[in-house]
């Protein structure tokens, strides 16, 4: 008896705490970020970079680059 008053609290914090791990993890992507998100940044006399950002509803992403060299030369 003594083992299973001792044993039960550990069940359920054990299990509580993946179930509570799983629905964090749902509700870890913001509807309100999902699209397509676009930045720059210019360096003092230098390089301008660029980037795109688009956001999926399933939580991945992808994110391009590309730097803008003052001649003109551009890499992505």
């Amino acid at each position: 008896m003594i083992q299973l008053f001792f044993g039960l609290p550990w069940v359920f914090l054990v299990f509580g705490c993946e179930g509570i791990a799983k629905v964090d993890k749902r509700l870890s992507t913001d509807v309100k970020l999902i699209g397509v998100w676009k930045g720059k940044h210019q360096e003092k006399g230098s390089v301008l970079k660029q980037w795109v950002q688009t956001r999926n509803a399933d939580g991945t992403y992808v994110i391009e680059f590309s730097f803008t060299e003052k001649n003109g030369t551009k890499k992505v």
